[in-house]
Parts: C-alpha cells; sequence; structure tokens
C-alpha cells in the first residue's frame, strides 16, 4: 500500500478548500474539490487539528540506503517521515527526520502511518511496523537502525511544543501477542503492522494490519488486544485485515479494513449479525461475520 496519492495532493471538506472548476456528479450534485496540498511524501492518516487545520502523518519516501527484501522486493531507508499540520497557508512540517523505508523511487513506504488529535493541544502519532523487521547490525548504518529500533512500531504523542515523548511499543507487543497464537493464522503470524490510533473519550485505540488486531493502549504503555479479527476463510492473509477504527455517534468502536465488511466492537457485548468464530484468548467475545459490536 502506497499511503496516499503524492501526484494528487491533499484535499478535504473541512472548510480548508475554496471552490475549483474540478469537480464529480454524485447523486445529481457537484461535489466540488480543490488540492490544497501537493508534493506530499507518501501521506497517510488525518486528524482535526486545533482552529480548523489537520494533522498529516507523512510516511517518508524512503532513502539512499537499500536492501534485499520488503513488498517491491528492495527497501530503501531514510528519515524522510515527518508529522505535518496543514492549514489554508499550506503544510508544515512539525516533526521531521523520521525514519522510512520505502521500495525504488520512495513508493509503498512505511514510516509515520497515523495521527490523532489528543489533549491539551497535543496529538498522537503512530509509526507502522515494529522492530523485528529492522536489519541486523551491519547491514545498514547504525543511524539508520538506531532510528528503526526506536521508532518503528511505536505510538508516541507529541506536545503543543512539538517535543516527542513515547508512549507505547505497541507494534512490538502486538507481535509478541501473535508469537504465542500461531495457529490463528499460521502463514503470517509473528506479525504485526499498526496502521491507525485513535484516541477517543480518554483512551487510545491501535488497528494493527499486521496482527488483525484492535488494541487498547493503556496509560502505563501496555497494549492489551481486544479484538482479533479472523482472516476469511479462502483470502489470503492479506486480504482482510484491520486499517482503520473510529468511535460512532452510539459510542461503539468501528473497525474497517481492507475485506469488504465494517466491524463494530467496544467494551461490553451487544450482539449484532450471525456467529461466525470465537477470538483466541478474547473470553466470549464472538466475532461476527456482520460485526462485533460492543458498547461501552
Amino acid at each position: 500500500m502506497t499511503g496516499g496519492v503524492t501526484a494528487l495532493g491533499l484535499a478535504t471538506a473541512l472548510g480548508l478548500a475554496t471552490p475549483s472548476a474540478a469537480g464529480a456528479q454524485t447523486q445529481g450534485h457537484h461535489n466540488k474539490v480543490t488540492v490544497i496540498a501537493d508534493h506530499l511524501n507518501n501521506p497517510r492518516g488525518l486528524a482535526p487539528a486545533p482552529g480548523g487545520g489537520l494533522y498529516l502523518a507523512e510516511a517518508g519516501r524512503g532513502g539512499k540506503v537499500c536492501v534485499a527484501g520488503g513488498e517491491q522486493g528492495q527497501t530503501c531507508i531514510g528519515l524522510t517521515g515527518s508529522f505535518d499540520l496543514v492549514t489554508r497557508h499550506g503544510v508544515k512540517r512539525l516533526v521531521t527526520g523520521l525514519i522510512s523505508g520505502s521500495g525504488k523511487g520512495g513508493v509503498a513506504a512505511e514510516g509515520p502511518v497515523s495521527v490523532s488529535r489528543g489533549p491539551d493541544g497535543t496529538f498522537y502519532g503512530l509509526f507502522g511496523l515494529n522492530s523485528h523487521v529492522v536489519p541486523p547490525k551491519g547491514a545498514i548504518p547504525g543511524y539508520l537502525r538506531a532510528a528503526g529500533l526506536a521508532e518503528l512500531g511505536r505510538l508516541i504523542r507529541v506536545s503543543s511544543h512539538h517535543s516527542i515523548k513515547v508512549v507505547s511499543d505497541v507494534g512490538d507487543q502486538d507481535w509478541k501477542w501473535t508469537s504465542t497464537r500461531v495457529k490463528l493464522a499460521p502463514k503470517s503470524f509473528p506479525d504485526s503492522n499498526p496502521n491507525a490510533v485513535t484516541y477517543s473519550h480518554g483512551h487510545r485505540y491501535v488497528a494493527d494490519a499486521g496482527a488483525n488486531a484492535l488494541a487498547e493502549v493503556h496509560r502505563n504503555g501496555v497494549a492489551k488486544v481486544i479484538a482479533f479479527f479472523p482472516v476469511p476463510k479462502g483470502s489470503q492473509s492479506d486480504s482482510a485485515v484491520p486499517t482503520c477504527v473510529a468511535r460512532g455517534p452510539d459510542g461503539a468502536l468501528y473497525v474497517g479494513g481492507t475485506a469488504r465488511r465494517l466491524l463494530l466492537t467496544g467494551a461490553r457485548p451487544h450482539l449484532a449479525g450471525r456467529p461466525r468464530a470465537r477470538p483466541e484468548g478474547l473470553g466470549d467475545r464472538p466475532e461476527h461475520r456482520a460485526g462485533l459490536r460492543l458498547r461501552p
């Protein structure tokens, strides 16, 4: 997954854009779209920011140091990732020089992948993958390896002054969780690839596409898996994974992904749909084809 469309840039309908001549027709209406930021480095997650702006995670464009492996057959590593603020005046890169690994030419990058507005002028930033994918000592320059070990799979909090604090190594914790449950996905576990973070009602939730799980990150940094989403029978391990999570108006958590279904989850069982399977290690919480809905 490239994580963004750098050619088209970033467009939004949250009050940042002015009408343009370009438009798309939907149900008889013209929905006008304006590019407000372009030449971005694999833009990924977006979240509302104070003052009508948007926080943005850019996964970067990799770098000049390349090693064999990865989805593209070769991974090029650099410090080109960033967390940004997008306003009417353009893009301000708040935190720069972050780890980024991509295919040759800067495609299919992984690095900073998601953002979510936090309390008191802060925001949360999430890095994909985990430290287990970092090449061994000597394979890449030490400064790149140190950045990968310190950042990949991490959930960070960025203060109003743009200082960084690591909140959790959620990617590594999810990887460890899958390592003790290999039977759930024998072809891909152990694995983890955090894709999205949502801060809501004082809680932090992370959707992990590698672990096929939704985790809650507690204040002490411990990531607890609260839902596991089995791969539908007949699907490939990477064809039905959770990639986003949001709090709905009904208080439930909605988890979306690469499969053609939307899942609901939360804290207490409120069943919907037909039971499909019982997730490993989650007590009596059943997974449902139409969705698992657990009201908070």
